[in-house]
């Protein structure tokens, strides 16, 4: 009786069998597409990414000479600076010195 009751409601007997390869096959196909898909979309991460961790690699090199290049001009304008009041101290001493 089971087996006559699984018969009858199988896809053949019930008309609702795809004749272009079956719905399990149309899944197969998606589901392969979707692998292709994600397959092709890491991918283009992985160079994306690549090319991101070069750049930030130059830039962080490119920071680094520029901070040591800003440092040094700035020491050598704190010098400039303190020659000027040093001077400027010697002058006012000078001139009021004089009067």
């Amino acid at each position: 009786m089971s087996l006559v009751l699984l018969l009858a409601l199988s896809p053949v007997a019930l008309g609702v069998e795809d004749t272009s390869g079956g719905a399990l096959q149309r899944v197969v196909q998606l589901l392969e597409g979707m692998l292709a898909k994600a397959k092709s979309a890491k991918d283009a991460e992985e160079i994306s990414f690549a090319e991101y961790k070069i750049w930030c690699g130059g830039e962080q090199k490119s920071f680094a000479h520029s901070i040591k290049a800003s440092t040094a001009a700035a020491s050598q304008l704190e010098d400039g600076i303190f020659k000027l009041e040093n001077d400027i101290h010697k002058y006012f001493a000078k001139r009021f010195h004089e009067v």
